[in-house]
């Protein structure tokens, strides 16, 4: 008799254990997914950081759409295919607009499939042939060479700053 009334004690206290560690297990994985998605967006925004660091610093430097070709989907490097010599000229001159100096990373999103992604850089740009202050938004696609510009936009105002 008092065998079994250990047996019986020893699975009401297994029971009262299962009962209460669930909710316990379930708080400490949303917590860690929790920290898994902060951690996932951090290495992103570190990930896009270099990669436009990179960018901006072969865009600086280019002489021709060749050197920035890289950086671009196929779909946008094909209406380069079809420009004249001059109008190259003039399409690397307007992307060189695009330059972000100091930039910071001020917004990534990614859309529902995960294979594009929204990211929005904030920093010194040039208005009007001076110093300014804006803002660029790229729209990003990952193809099978990485993470490329798809197309961007942007935002400018002249700052009383002198370089």
């Amino acid at each position: 008799m008092y065998g079994r009334s250990l047996t019986t004690g020893t699975l009401v206290l297994a029971l009262l254990i299962l009962a209460v560690q669930p909710p316990a297990l379930a708080q400490e994985k949303k917590a860690g997914a929790g920290r898994s998605k902060a951690a996932t967006a951090a290495s992103y925004k570190a990930y896009f950081k270099k990669w436009f660091d990179k960018y901006y610093s072969s865009l600086y430097y280019a002489k021709s759409l060749n050197d920035i070709r890289p950086y671009f989907t196929d779909n946008y490097i094909k209406g380069w295919d079809t420009l004249s010599d001059g109008q190259k000229v003039e399409e690397l001159a307007r992307l060189k607009r695009f330059y972000v100096g100091d930039s910071k990373l001020e917004k990534l999103s990614f859309g529902t499939d995960g294979s594009s992604a929204e990211v929005e850089l904030t920093g010194a740009l040039v208005v009007d042939e001076k110093r300014g202050y804006g803002r660029c938004t790229y729209k990003m696609q990952k193809e099978a060479r990485g993470w490329l510009i798809n197309s961007s936009s942007r935002q400018a105002e002249y700052t009383k700053v002198i370089w």
